[in-house]
């Protein structure tokens, strides 16, 4: 069920999905969040490594939520995925 929510609130699509009793494995079809998709896939120039970077904050939303036995947090995730962003010194613009 958090997968889903976490799903659901970032217009993200489960493609695959299997569950192990130590841990998950999740196929994942991410809408771009505004504009930071595209200025991670101008940094990384491959969309394979810029959906590495978004899922990667999606995992740690995911085991956050896990961890603190709550809802994912959305907030948490741009944060994440913004702060990926500014780590990576590729900021997006607006046009």
């Amino acid at each position: 069920e958090i997968i889903k929510g976490v799903a659901e609130e970032t217009k993200s699509e489960i493609l695959e999905s299997e569950i192990m009793p130590d841990h998950v494995h999740i196929l994942v079809e991410v809408h771009p969040l505004l504009d930071f998709f595209e200025a991670l896939l101008a940094r990384y120039s491959d969309r394979h490594q810029a959906l590495h970077e978004v899922l990667e904050c999606l995992g740690e939303t995911i085991w956050q939520a896990q961890r603190n036995a709550a809802p994912p947090d959305g907030a948490a995730y741009l944060a994440c995925v913004k702060g990926r962003l500014r780590y990576n010194s590729v900021l997006p613009t607006r046009g």
